[in-house]
């Protein structure tokens, strides 16, 4: 792992070539090899909506494989940032059992 951060930005056609981004296979896409980072940076600029398998995939999967790195994200609409803080509330609520 290096001590680089990366800005990724996560676009429907540009990332995936999908319309949406729902899938938890979209959201495998989007990690491939980012754990090569300490800190990832995910820009949804353009992104309208995320469906929940997405998020949960990026926000409490990956996150969960890889505690050493720091997921950040920007420029996410509401739409988006509901489904992130549910993949994340998830995550904290599996953690407590």
């Amino acid at each position: 792992m290096t001590g680089s951060s990366e800005a990724l930005l996560v676009s429907n056609q540009e990332v995936t070539g999908a319309d949406k981004l729902v899938s938890r296979s979209q959201a495998k896409r989007v990690t491939a090899r980012l754990d090569r980072f300490k800190e990832i940076v995910l820009d949804f600029r353009r992104v309208d909506t995320i469906g929940p398998a997405f998020a949960d995939e990026i926000f409490r999967v990956f996150q969960r494989a890889h505690p050493g790195i720091h997921v950040r994200w920007v420029n996410a609409g509401p739409d988006v940032e509901r489904m992130i803080r549910r993949a994340l509330a998830a995550g904290a609520a599996a953690e407590d059992t």
